[in-house]
């Protein structure tokens, strides 16, 4: 076993498909190298792709996706889950928003932005986020409700 000490992480690969990917962009650094500057710039992209969201609306999305499984094939659907949940459970109702609003603005999200949403969410309900504790927090740190900008 590698000695992991100096807080390198050891990721393995099993997808050809990714394996191929980290290998066309290889050039001259080293796989681990490569992969490392794809998954931050991954991550990046996750992060300033995130759309705006009211905490009532981050709400009523982790609400309407918890247990929901997306694929990268089906993020694209974001949109229709929430509706279906929505409109099953009365979660506009129970969040107080206006629910046709936050879904025309679902349904024109980029597939990028899609997948941001779907990221935090996973995030929301496989991560220490769903413990008791304030919403806000627990939205804010798994990145699907951004902090408020301080004003000057």
């Amino acid at each position: 076993m590698p000695d992991l000490s100096d807080n390198r992480v050891q990721i393995f690969f099993r997808d050809e498909t990714v394996k191929a990917a980290i290998e066309a962009r290889q050039a001259d650094r080293s796989f681990s190298e490569t992969g490392r500057r794809m998954l931050e710039r991954y991550l990046y992209l996750l992060q300033v792709s995130m759309p705006d969201f009211s905490e009532a609306e981050a709400s009523l999305i982790v609400d309407a996706l918890n247990g929901t499984i997306f694929h990268k094939e089906t993020v694209s659907l974001l949109w229709a889950e929430i509706e279906d949940a929505s409109r099953s459970g009365g979660l506009a109702e129970k969040w107080q928003i206006d629910g046709a609003s936050l879904l025309a603005r679902l349904r024109d999200l980029t597939p990028f932005e899609a997948l941001a949403v779907v990221d935090a969410v996973e995030q929301f309900w496989s991560g220490p986020y769903r413990q008791e504790g304030p919403m806000r927090e627990k939205l804010l740190a798994c990145g699907l409700l951004k902090p408020e900008k301080k004003r000057l």
